[in-house]
């Protein structure tokens, strides 16, 4: 993510402890295994503010990159010298120099002043050992080097003297995801505390560098499985909409198929009622309320089987049991017609006579 520190006011007590803050959060937070950039554009500051930036840098489990982007001059210098990768722009330089006392002395006592000169001391020994670790010179070299002015160094000079690694190009910035950064817009800020907001097009860039995490086909793939998913709902509704209208035609199929098996049911119990009938074992007056009474045929014809054949031993008006009905010439025409035995069509006409 955005994982970039400026140093472009002067280094102070509140400037060294926001940039520690930022070391030490980006550090421990997300993607702290990825570097840190620090871009340099400054005229120096406090030595002691300078080593507590000095310490948060040695002590950072992660690494450091830092960038020379016009000045890296006194404290800033040894900053800038600091980094585990030490780029430089073109036209940039670097400027060393020994310790300044900043304190006017009037009236104080010698002690004092001594004391004060005593820690200066301290302080510029330990500024030279922190540049001869960061160029590979010794501090005597350097110390000699600085005796009475300042050293400025150009790009190339600063390469050579061990203070930078080498000028930034189009194939470092890329290599180590640099900014191309508007000098002019870091000159002109006044203290590290001024955020700067992140762009959209720069955190999909610090998504794809820190964590390779490409958000544009992240993008495209779920969109891409929004339009399969709402293909798929669509086919779902479509898929159950069919199945409820297949289930519609089971039942009505079934239902068809339930009452086509009643009629063949119905017909078969009336045929066995009415060869009963026939054989002159129940009338045919009682023939309605004989198939009501009889929901199934295996239980109707079992009913019939066990009745007597009495009804064609008696006719129609006598008294006599056994009485023999006698069939007329016309009643024998319309048992050949139909394919009926005169014994048949005489029992069921005594069976349609007797009451």
């Amino acid at each position: 993510m955005y994982r970039e520190i400026y140093i472009t006011a002067d280094i102070s007590k509140e400037t060294a402890t926001d940039i520690v803050a930022q070391i030490k959060a980006m550090s421990e937070g997300i993607g702290a295994n990825q570097p840190i950039k620090m871009y340099v554009n400054c005229f120096g500051g406090s030595a002691t503010a300078m080593f507590t930036i000095l310490d948060a840098m040695a002590t950072c489990p992660c690494e450091i990159i830092t960038v020379n982007l016009g000045e890296a001059d006194s404290a800033a210098a040894l900053i800038f010298s600091a980094g585990s990768k030490r780029f430089i722009t073109e036209n940039s330089r670097v400027m060393i120099h020994e310790v300044r006392l900043s304190t006017l002395y009037s009236a104080e006592p010698l002690s004092q002043i001594e004391a004060e000169l005593k820690e200066f001391q301290i302080l510029n020994d330990n500024m030279f050992k922190a540049l001869a670790k960061n160029t590979g010179k010794k501090p005597e070299e350097i110390k000699a080097d600085v005796f009475g002015k300042d050293l400025y160094l150009s790009a190339e000079e600063a390469i050579e003297y061990g203070l930078a690694d080498a000028i930034l190009t189009t194939e470092i910035k890329e290599k180590y995801s640099l900014k191309k950064v508007d000098l002019e817009t870091v000159r002109g800020s006044k203290t590290t505390k001024e955020k700067r907001m992140i762009t959209k097009e720069e955190a999909i860039k610090a998504l794809k560098n820190d964590f390779d995490m490409d958000v544009v086909a992240i993008k495209a793939d779920n969109e891409a499985k929004t339009a399969e998913l709402t293909s798929l709902k669509a086919e779902k509704e479509q898929l159950t909409a069919s199945n409820t209208e297949l289930t519609t035609k089971v039942e009505t199929l079934e239902a068809e198929k339930v009452a086509e098996a009643a009629k063949v049911v119905n017909a078969k119990k009336e045929a066995a009622f009415d060869k009963a009938a026939g054989e002159g074992r129940i009338p045919l007056a009682v023939k309605e309320e004989t198939l009501k009474a009889f929901k199934g045929l295996e239980d109707l014809e079992g009913y019939l089987a066990k009745l007597p054949v009495v009804l064609s031993n008696k006719a129609k008006g006598s008294s006599e049991p056994g009485a023999v009905v006698e069939l007329t010439e016309t009643e024998k025409a319309t048992a050949k017609k139909m394919g009926v035995s005169e014994e048949d069509f005489k029992k069921t006409k005594a069976a349609q006579q007797t009451k």
